[in-house]
């Protein structure tokens, strides 16, 4: 079996969950700070992601999120209908 492209590792880890920020997406896939950050810029800018500002709660300032697009989700072979999973 091949390894994930550090791209698609991000892909895949956003797809399986609703937000996530830099630093759970660096510890998800086994990048540093610096290296995570620079590839999410990389695909946010191909509009394969999305970030946005976040609060959770407790926390005083909001914090960076990011999210998988559709565009995304094709990328990486995922399709939109999130099949085999219960919607709520």
């Amino acid at each position: 079996m091949m390894p994930l492209s550090p791209e698609l590792a991000i892909l895949r880890h956003l797809a399986a969950r609703t937000t996530a920020s830099a630093t759970e997406i660096g510890t998800s896939c086994a990048m540093s700070p610096g290296e995570v950050r620079g590839r999410l810029v990389m695909l946010e800018s191909q509009r394969l992601i999305a970030g946005r500002s976040d609060k959770a709660a407790g926390e005083r300032t909001p914090r960076r999120v990011y999210v998988i697009t559709s565009e995304g989700r094709r990328r990486a072979g995922i399709s939109d209908a999130r099949s085999g999973r219960e919607q709520s």
